[in-house]
């Protein structure tokens, strides 16, 4: 399977940073989150991130410091900030990063169901809850992953 596009909801820390891994890779990500300052809180970290990886390569000489401000603004030009699931129609892999709630989970995962393509991997970043459960609030179980950074 290939992925053109990916999301992750859940805009905090973490969600940040799994965007800007996905971005750095070259692939498009919405990063969503239930209010706008939390998205653009999510958008600043991934900046943050990739500011102090692309600023390692310009001080070792790898990059000039107009290369590294064009590769910082590409990568981050890769993610898209949002507050709805508008975006998620094609995507091909979502990551879930929001709090370790099994009910706040199977709410999501059942909103992921409704708005995806059915061939979307659907993938939660829990470290403690059950994979099983929180896929039991989809219609495609069988898509439902977990996955950490």
């Amino acid at each position: 399977m290939f992925v053109f596009k990916a999301a992750v909801v859940g805009a905090g820390t973490m969600g940040g940073q799994i965007a800007q891994t996905i971005a750095a890779a070259g692939i498009p990500v919405v990063l969503k989150d239930i209010r706008q300052d939390l998205v653009d809180a999510g958008l600043a970290e991934a900046r943050t991130v990739t500011a102090g990886q692309v600023g390692k390569q310009v001080e070792k000489g790898k990059l000039t410091e107009e290369q590294g401000a064009a590769a910082v603004e590409e990568i981050v030009g890769r993610i898209t900030g949002t507050t709805s699931y508008e975006g998620f129609g094609d995507v091909d892999f979502v990551i879930e990063a929001v709090p370790e709630r099994m009910e706040i989970k199977q709410a999501v995962f059942a909103e992921l169901d409704a708005c995806t393509p059915g061939h979307a991997i659907l993938a939660s970043n829990t470290s403690s809850l059950s994979i099983t459960e929180i896929g039991e609030a989809t219609l495609r179980p069988d898509k439902v992953v977990g996955f950490q950074r």
